[in-house]
């Protein structure tokens, strides 16, 4: 993920959607490990990475992570996801959002 920060609207333009789903095969390993387990900063940037490929499911997933990384905002993940390819279809958030996000 590193090689990727920040996620901008120019990430899809530097990184093909093929190469991001090669390094997220990878990546979404590190989210089921369990030593030593993924911090929760980390998950939100493995979820920005899964917005290019599935952003409907970053878009709830990112709102399940109680830490962010300290250079992304909930709102930039939201915004991010919800403006990828597909990402019109995203429903909106029934639940408030994770307050503990908003940091």
């Amino acid at each position: 993920c590193v090689n990727m920060m920040p996620f901008t609207p120019a990430t899809n333009l530097l990184f093909p959607k093929a190469y991001v789903k090669q390094q997220y095969e990878v990546l979404s390993k590190s989210l089921t490990r369990a030593n030593p387990p993924i911090l929760e900063a980390w998950k939100s940037l493995v979820y920005m990475a899964l917005a290019i490929l599935n952003p409907t499911e970053a878009f709830e997933k990112v709102q399940q992570v109680d830490e962010l990384d300290n250079g992304l905002s909930l709102t930039n993940a939201l915004w991010f996801a919800a403006t990828q390819p597909g990402g019109d279809k995203i429903p909106a958030p029934k639940d408030k959002l994770n307050a503990a996000s908003w940091q």
